[in-house]
């Protein structure tokens, strides 16, 4: 997994005494210079992690195991001892004489190598040797372990309330969150190493969906504008609308074929008219008045 998502799931702090931890579990000396800046950091500022033997006992055995792995570098190696020697006498209100000695030991044991480079390899085998490493990683663990009992990873409700008190600290978080490595994260089954047991109640639940029943939500957006007009006119039923044009038109077919049977009882009587016309009758003409034949007759004086 990548550091970058790695940060997603570690604190900084939590990071960086993992790193120190495996340094001296892989025993790389070449690293043992940090990790001792590291040691000399957080006891000054929390002196109560590690005894005043501790600290010097510590301090000591990071700076031999580098001094003895690289003796060339003998005056930088000298400087970083005298500084563990003062520094243990700052921190003792009463002077530790075995952290004294070992200090002097050291000192006359780096003056030695530049003359005799031979005697280091010699000193890893017989003095700092596994053993020493063990005790060296067991002291290590130690303090490692004080510092996460000291500053616990806080849950995220701890975390909120430290937020809210640093509204800078909010827009940072938000902003370092990367959606590539967050996937990789949850992705990677290694770093699964509970389960989550918590479930949502019931009532909440409920309370989430009976909020999309409103009839706001429920109403549609935008109704048929065939079934609303302007002045309020009730809705029209298409079925019955229908069956009325079907009943019009045959009431239509009846009317035509009534007036073709009017007009053939007209033209017989028309017939009949002509012929009394010649015994001196009078008859108006035929007046049309819509679909209907209206008679008028009068009698010639």
């Amino acid at each position: 997994m990548k550091a970058s998502s790695l940060r997603l799931l570690l604190p900084p702090l939590r990071l960086l005494t993992a790193a120190m931890w495996q340094v001296v579990q892989q025993q790389s000396v070449e690293h043992y210079g940090m990790l001792e800046e590291f040691v000399s950091l957080v006891t000054e500022a929390v002196p109560q992690l590690l005894t005043d033997r501790q600290r010097g006992l510590l301090l000591l055995a990071l700076r031999a195991k580098v001094t003895l792995s690289d003796p060339a570098d003998d005056q930088a190696h000298l400087e970083r001892i005298h500084s563990v020697s003062e520094a243990s006498c700052d921190f003792c209100q009463q002077q530790d004489e075995d952290v004294t000695e070992c200090c002097s030991a050291l000192l006359n044991l780096t003056n030695k190598l530049t003359e005799t480079p031979a005697d280091s390899r010699r000193l890893l085998q017989d003095v700092f040797n596994q053993n020493f490493d063990s005790a060296l990683q067991s002291l290590v663990s130690d303090f490692l372990s004080r510092i996460e009992q000291l500053f616990p990873v806080p849950d995220f409700r701890q975390a909120a309330c430290w937020l809210h008190d640093a509204p800078c600290a909010l827009e940072d978080s938000l902003q370092e969150t990367h959606r590539k490595h967050l996937r990789e994260l949850l992705t990677n089954h290694s770093c699964r190493l509970g389960k989550a047991t918590t479930a949502v109640c019931g009532e909440s639940e409920e309370a989430l969906l009976s909020a999309w029943s409103h009839p706001l939500l429920t109403k549609p957006t935008h109704p048929d504008p065939a079934n609303q007009s302007g002045s309020g006119a009730p809705r029209l039923d298409t079925d019955l609308v229908k069956v009325e044009v079907v009943v019009m038109m045959e009431d239509e077919n009846e009317g035509v074929e009534e007036e073709a049977v009017v007009g053939q009882n007209v033209s017989e009587e028309k017939q009949e008219v002509s012929n009394q016309s010649s015994e001196g009758c009078g008859v108006t003409p035929v007046v049309e008045e819509g679909d209907r034949w209206v008679w008028y007759q009068s009698w010639k004086l």
